[in-house]
């Protein structure tokens, strides 16, 4: 685990033993975060709730940070190995339910503990998790990736590469934007749709986003040098889910492409920073009107 490299463990657990107090702490600090936040999730709490020691806790964990650090790169390490065990499910599933089949895990986590989900989301910096993000995202791209080259043949010629990176953003960006802007709605979203069609209906979400993506246009380079209209690309400098480099391809793709980077924004800056992206689409829209 990267959290041994980086001292997360005072002592990392080797027996059996250890190995079932760690994972006992990890649940009650996962429950209690999930239940009643931060400032609940005291070291003593979180001992009394698994059941050990507030001495067998800092045996392994020097501090609370460290507790949480190791609690997010594990979630992020399930995370990952959900989503590889699915493609691995998937391969000889026809396309479209094979993407159901990694949709419903890329949304697992999220919907089973949303306020875990959006603490962690929020305290990804502090706890200087991004790089493990980073490299869980090409990790993502490149299962992805895989799903899709094992389904070849039903997809036809296209860019696999892209589709992978289109996928990913579109899967993963809709649960950490509505986790981190409205977290409230991300833990109502199952209860909500089961209103609308009766228990479990909300899986047709799945289903709606299966049949998108199934059939998402994977452009090209050469399919965006055809743009003949003025585009403006938009993004912020802080989107832990998008991609940069991909979105300055597409502007030097794109023939009459402008990118407006804002710094320190998340994924929807239209929604965080409308008086900076109110005013420049105005100032690109008349410039080019006409």
């Amino acid at each position: 685990m990267a959290g041994d490299e980086r001292g997360t463990f005072r002592r990392a657990p080797r027996q059996e033993r250890s190995r079932t107090t760690v994972d006992a702490i990890f649940e009650a600090a996962s429950r209690l975060l999930d239940e009643s936040g931060l400032e609940a999730a005291t070291t003593n709490r979180i001992a009394h709730v698994a059941g050990v020691s507030i001495g067998s806790l800092y045996q392994y964990f020097p501090k609370k940070e460290a507790l949480f650090g190791a609690l997010t790169e594990r979630a992020i390490e399930h995370d990952l190995a959900r989503v590889r065990a699915s493609v691995d499910a998937a391969r000889d599933l026809p396309l479209e339910e094979g993407v159901r089949v990694m949709i419903q895990e890329s949304f697992a986590f999220a919907l089973h503990r949303p306020r875990l989900f959006g603490w962690m989301l929020r305290y990804l910096p502090q706890l200087g998790l991004l790089p493990a993000v980073e490299r869980m995202e090409r990790a993502l791209i490149a299962e992805c990736r895989r799903f899709f080259e094992d389904h070849r043949a039903e997809i036809g010629d296209v860019d696999i590469d892209m589709m992978a990176i289109a996928g990913v953003g579109a899967i993963r960006g809709a649960v950490v934007t509505l986790a981190r802007e409205r977290p409230d709605e991300m833990e109502a979203l199952a209860a909500l749709h089961d209103r609308g069609g009766g228990p479990g209906w909300w899986r047709e979400l799945f289903r709606q986003l299966a049949e998108n993506l199934a059939a998402y246009p994977a452009y090209t380079k050469d399919d965006l040098a055809r743009i003949p209209n003025p585009t403006l690309l938009i993004a912020g400098g802080n989107d832990l889910w998008g991609n940069l480099d991909q979105m300055t391809d597409m502007q030097r793709a794109i023939p009459n492409a402008e990118l407006l980077l804002i710094n320190n924004a998340p994924h929807v800056v239209q929604h965080t920073h409308p008086w900076i992206v109110g005013p420049q689409v105005l100032d690109f829209l008349a410039r080019n009107s006409g």
